[in-house]
């Protein structure tokens, strides 16, 4: 899956899936996944952009960082089995 980190700063980050755009439940369900995560403190998606927006703690940064390393070498059938997307 093509992701790319469009904008970082500490404790935000914006990330672009362009496969995203076309699938609407499997953002939805990806968002509601990041939100679970530990350390998560939000996520939302931008169907204009096709982009992920995740706010996290920075105490917790080298474990997101862990996690976007897994979706950066997912397929999206890896993502909808990991949040549970139908």
């Amino acid at each position: 899956m093509r992701l790319d980190v469009r904008h970082a700063m500490p404790g935000r980050l914006r990330l672009h899936i362009p496969e995203l755009k076309s699938r609407a439940a499997l953002a939805d369900s990806a968002v509601a996944w990041l939100q679970r995560q530990e350390g998560v403190t939000s996520a939302r998606y931008n169907a204009n952009c096709a982009s992920l927006v995740v706010t996290y703690d920075r105490a917790r940064e080298p474990a997101l960082r862990l996690l976007l390393g897994r979706l950066q070498v997912a397929s999206l059938d890896d993502l909808e089995a990991l949040a549970g997307a139908m």
